[in-house]
């Protein structure tokens, strides 16, 4: 993945955190030069192809931070 993709979605994945991802209309979406609009366009396609990267990233982070807890073993009662 490129690094300007992974940018832009850590930039979106922000914005949904701070103002909701349903209902969220595209009049509501920061207003955007027509430049970024082409260059959201060129690494997703679309929105919709944005929101897929962004949920894609919610679930390697779940699915990793799920594995990270099941690594640490659990504690024994009586031996903390």
């Amino acid at each position: 993945m490129s690094e300007r993709r992974e940018e832009l979605i850590e930039k979106a994945l922000d914005y949904f955190l701070k103002h909701g991802l349903a209902g969220s209309p595209c009049g509501r979406w920061p207003r955007r030069s027509a430049r970024a609009q082409r260059l959201l366009v060129y690494h997703f396609g679309s929105k919709d192809g944005l929101i897929a990267a962004v949920m894609g990233e919610v679930r390697a982070r779940t699915q990793k931070s799920f594995a990270a807890s099941l690594a640490i073993p659990p504690e024994r009662p009586g031996t903390g």
